[in-house]
């Protein structure tokens, strides 16, 4: 199997550098510009895709609708967004002003420690590793597989495939990687 993996385009909140999480938000103009780019590059390279994948926040589907147009785009709660709680829609500077010692810990214990509220990176790659599983489990050895996602899943997913302890791939709006089986 290929997995295709390609973040949404950008949002008016990702572009303000806000902390977007499970915020549903749809694509701004230059995020619908990004993911056409993206189609066009995708088919370009001669993917066609068997099973189209898509975490069910907004961003993600309008994407997935233009990498596939007509396609059925399946659901994957499990590739949403890492959930950064209190701090969801704010900037990193608004997120440290308004809890310093939550903000302190969520730095420096990223791993284990969420933003009060919100998920740490160990939740989120256990919530991935269920998503990959549940893409893999059906999956036959010929098929080309799209997952559209965000940057904070699609790292996980790519620390997961690539045997890493920690996210080493940030994938710029729209941007994508492939990965086979």
């Amino acid at each position: 199997m290929r997995l295709i993996c390609v973040r949404h385009g950008a949002t008016p909140l990702s572009q303000q550098k806000r902390l977007c999480g499970w915020t549903d938000v749809a694509l701004s103009a230059l995020g619908r510009e990004q993911a056409a780019r993206t189609a066009q590059e995708l088919r370009g390279g001669g993917y066609r895709f068997t099973k189209v994948y898509a975490s069910p926040l907004l961003r993600c589907q309008e994407t997935a609708r233009l990498l596939a147009p007509g396609r059925e785009i399946i659901p994957l709660a499990e590739m949403k967004e890492s959930f950064y709680g209190a701090f969801e829609g704010m900037e990193h500077a608004q997120a440290q002003r308004a809890d310093p010692e939550g903000y302190r810990r969520w730095m420096e214990h990223w791993r284990t420690v969420g933003p009060p509220g919100g998920e740490s990176y160990a939740q989120v790659l256990a919530r991935v590793r269920r998503g990959l599983g549940q893409i893999m489990e059906p999956a036959s050895p010929t098929e080309t597989v799209l997952l559209v996602s965000h940057a904070g899943a699609l790292s996980a997913l790519y620390a997961l495939l690539s045997g890493q302890d920690e996210p080493v791939c940030h994938l710029r709006p729209a941007g994508w990687y492939a990965a086979g089986f």
